[in-house]
């Protein structure tokens, strides 16, 4: 229904008419399995990053660069003294 170049939608959910429940139930487990997969390769490819010293994202370190090769470069040397290591 049209009031003023408005659509009056209804909140309330409305269950798939043409679905039966047991096919509902079977989506809804295998978006949930696809939901687990997702988390589970972010999660490893967050890991191998870590591991193989690349940057991550976010916000770097006073003083630290971003290298090239997606490492994190130290500051230099004349700015060590006031920059403190990551993590410490």
């Amino acid at each position: 229904m049209a009031v003023f170049g408005y659509v009056r939608v209804s909140t309330e959910r409305q269950a798939d008419e043409g679905v039966s429940l047991d096919e509902q139930k079977r989506r809804i487990a295998f978006a949930e399995f696809e939901r687990n997969r997702i988390s589970e390769r972010i999660r490893d490819a967050k890991r191998h990053l870590k591991r193989n010293g690349q940057y991550l994202g976010g916000v770097r370190p006073f003083g630290w660069r971003v290298g090239a090769n997606g490492e994190l470069e130290p500051p230099a040397p004349r700015c060590q003294s006031v920059v403190a290591r990551p993590g410490r």
